[in-house]
């Protein structure tokens, strides 16, 4: 998992970003340029990659709590999975999207 330590450090510092963009399966050569872990201090959005080897349910995700939480991936069902997941940690949204289409998730 990619760019989840930066966000968990800025949220222990109390930091709290209205959004965070989450991509399922992401391809780690894809960010040769820009690195998910040094957006934050770069002043771009916050990212997490999960690779495709990321198990969902073992995840702990609990930075996303109360912020608006972006899923993007082509598997809709892994991305649904990583949903119900982050929906665990009470985030204030969960919008998934893909080629598939969108999903707004109900926030327990």
């Amino acid at each position: 998992m990619k760019g989840y330590q930066s966000l968990l450090n800025a949220r222990m510092k109390g930091y709290k970003p209205l959004d965070v963009w989450v991509f399922v399966d992401a391809d780690p050569h894809e960010g040769h340029f820009i690195d998910p872990e040094n957006n934050l201090h770069d002043g771009y959005m916050a990212e997490v990659w999960l690779p495709e080897n990321s198990v969902i349910g073992t995840l702990d995700l609990r930075a996303l709590h109360g912020v608006t939480t972006h899923i993007i991936g082509d598997n809709k069902n892994r991305v649904l999975q990583t949903g119900k997941r982050i929906q665990q940690f009470k985030p204030a949204k969960v919008i998934c999207s893909g080629d598939w289409g969108i999903d707004t998730m109900e926030t327990i």
